[in-house]
């Protein structure tokens, strides 16, 4: 399938900095919830690593919305809590046709639509709650603001941002140009400059590959 991109960045050139520019980082959110269909109890969501844009950008996502969409081909962990009872994990799934619980407990996004993912109080299936999921549609990559990197992430046709652990890895050709300073299995990445030089950094996403070239003159 070939995604058309949006506001992708092609180059970076740098000169004359005596340095690089860094903010603050917001406070990471992992997680998201919402009640149960029959109002039992909280669902949440949890991501499973950084290569969920959910994590990696918390500004792509609006909180008031609870649990995100799924992207077909995702994973994530969903955890149930009855009112007054423990948090476990979920049990089962009501549609296996779109969703797939499997054997570690990690549910796979399989067929766009609404699927349903049941919740235990320990001992029998107690409520349930609907998740939506839907195909990527668009691949979005654009630069980050007050320091030097980029963030990718996919959206559907709906033009909403998908969550869901997708396949993310940042390369670079030459560290001593520029380097990786941000976990390379994050939807977003940060780069440090080096030496003057040029380089390229790869970016592998989902069925996604694409090259940045990178131009250090200081």
């Amino acid at each position: 399938m070939r995604y058309p991109t949006y506001l992708l960045a092609g180059c970076v050139l740098i000169g004359g900095c005596d340095g690089d520019p860094t903010t603050a980082a917001p406070p990471k959110i992992t997680e998201a919830s919402a009640s149960s269909v029959g109002n039992t109890g909280t669902f949440t969501y949890r991501c499973i690593s950084p290569s969920d844009a959910f994590c990696s950008d918390n500004a792509l996502f609006s909180r008031s919305s609870g649990i995100p969409t799924l992207a077909v081909s995702s994973q994530a962990d969903f955890f149930f809590k009855k009112s007054g009872g423990t948090e476990l994990p979920v049990v089962d799934v009501v549609s296996p046709t779109r969703l797939k619980l499997e054997a570690n407990g990690r549910v796979t996004a399989l067929l766009e639509g609404r699927a349903g993912i049941l919740g235990s109080d320990g001992k029998n299936p107690s409520d349930a709650y609907n998740v939506r999921v839907a195909k990527i549609a668009s691949f979005h990559l654009e630069a980050l603001s007050g320091k030097f990197g980029f963030h990718a992430w996919f959206t559907s046709d709906k033009d909403e941002p998908l969550a869901g652990n997708i396949p993310c890895k940042w390369t670079i050709d030459d560290a001593s140009v520029a380097k990786i300073t941000t976990d390379p299995a994050s939807t977003t990445v940060v780069i440090e400059f080096g030496n003057n030089g040029k380089t390229v950094l790869h970016l592998a996403y989902g069925t996604i590959t694409h090259d940045i070239p990178v131009e250090v003159n200081r």
